[in-house]
């Protein structure tokens, strides 16, 4: 077990008690309401200008807000009620509703009907460079913000290889499952970014498959770096140290800049497991002797379609710098240093670069107290995650939420602006 490191603020005290009242029959869900309400420090007025607001009316007036909280009648409908539970803090269960997520898959099946899948595809007559040169536009496309537009494409590619590569031989073969092991790691990535985990392993474990089978170090590198990071992002941070290392016992087999980017990546996933300050140090040295091979340039986009470079460098080791689940273990202070770095030599064409730098530079200054500056920049960088429809962004700005409830400044209406917003976000075809 790891040692928790969350603090019980006095509103979350006062929260729970308040919830209690109410589980013990001793007020109804209108004096809920009221209670919630004046628990946050909330007048009639800023209640009933923010309830309007997410409903895209005009103010609600004191006294329509009043009304409710007075006669106990709470509004039947589910898009209302989810608004109220989210602006007051109150669990969705206590307004007789389901999770969002499990109300939206119900709409969506309600709603639509079986469809074909978008991976079903046609075979075509194509050479392996017009593959090869597809391939690179993809890894482009997701590194830049996301492949998920090119995915039946993709899956196209995929068939025409799976179909030919029995019946070639020698070079050829080699260079198909080479090709195949590539299209499956990009699919994975897709996955992830939709939220789909479980897809998404199955195809990195595909990808690893093949790369063992072509007996290409390497390859298998890259791939276990790569499935390790899928683990990170369904945060699941002990699962994947067998990954890292593994790729790390690989190292004398690659080239500089592939060590590097290794040895940044292995010294990240062990900070967050680190339990001692020995730990710690063994997983900032890890992540200090990437810096080492910097000097080497990228690697080489077209031959493993992964970079190495400062910027990534200065990403990792801040993020390293706060990975212990132990707080006292963290260095807030030097984390903001590495991002202010980033920031600095970002460039707008590098923007899903920018918002990692960004979400760390939040969860920094939420670890040290700065609550109204963590949910400013949280509500900023939701809306480029918006943009681009990043599931796996979603979820980390959902924990920066969950966790800024959870402070005294969890009452604030800023705070539940952000949990709007966010809930907004993620399901528009319900509250838009």
């Amino acid at each position: 077990m790891l040692e928790s490191i969350a603090v019980v603020s006095e509103w979350q005290k006062e929260r729970d008690a308040i919830l209690d009242l109410f589980l013990q029959g001793k007020i109804n869900l209108g004096g809920l309401l009221r209670t919630m309400r004046e628990a946050k420090r909330w007048t009639l007025e800023q209640q009933g200008k923010l309830y309007g607001y997410y409903l895209r009316v005009k103010p609600m007036s004191p006294r329509t807000i009043e009304r409710m909280e007075r006669t106990n009648e709470i509004p039947k409908s589910p898009r209302r009620r989810y608004i109220l539970a989210t602006l007051l803090d109150i669990p969705v269960a206590y307004f007789g509703l389901m999770t969002l997520e499990s109300f939206a898959q119900s709409r969506q099946a309600s709603q639509t009907g079986a469809t074909a899948s978008v991976w079903m595809s046609t075979q075509g007559n194509v050479d392996l460079v017009e593959c090869r040169r597809a391939l690179k536009f993809y890894w482009q496309q997701q590194q830049a913000i996301s492949a998920y537009a090119f995915r039946s494409e993709i899956v196209n590619w995929m068939n025409y290889l799976h179909s030919n590569v029995l019946y070639v031989d020698g070079k050829q073969q080699q260079e198909m499952m080479r090709l195949l092991c590539y299209y499956q790691q990009l699919l994975a990535r897709i996955a992830s970014d939709c939220g789909a985990f479980r897809t998404a392993m199955e195809h990195m474990n595909k990808a690893y498959k093949l790369a063992k089978l072509l007996r290409q170090k390497e390859l298998q590198a890259i791939v276990l770096r790569r499935r390790a990071y899928l683990s990170f992002e369904n945060w699941a941070f002990a699962a994947p140290i067998p990954d890292f290392d593994t790729a790390l016992s690989l190292q004398a087999a690659l080239s500089s800049a592939l060590k590097g980017a290794i040895l940044l990546s292995v010294g990240h996933g062990h900070a967050h497991t680190a339990q001692s300050s020995q730990e710690v140090t063994q997983a900032r040295n890890w992540t200090g002797q990437a810096e080492q091979v910097i000097e080497a340039g990228e690697v080489e986009e077209e031959e493993y379609f992964l970079k190495f470079d400062a910027v990534r460098y200065h990403l990792h080791y801040a993020a390293a710098l706060m990975g212990s689940p132990l707080k006292q273990l963290r260095q807030p202070d030097s984390r903001l240093e590495h991002l202010r770095w980033v920031r600095k030599h970002t460039s707008a064409e590098r923007e899903c670069l920018d918002i990692n730098g960004e979400l760390l530079k939040a969860q920094a200054w939420l670890d040290e107290g700065y609550y109204p500056d963590a949910t400013k920049l949280a509500r900023k960088i939701l809306l480029v995650i918006k943009e681009h429809k990043l599931v796996v962004g979603f979820m980390r700005i959902e924990a920066l939420y969950q966790s800024l409830k959870d402070t005294n400044y969890g009452r604030s209406v800023e705070v539940a602006q952000l949990g709007m917003d966010l809930m907004i976000a993620r399901y528009p075809e319900i509250f838009t």
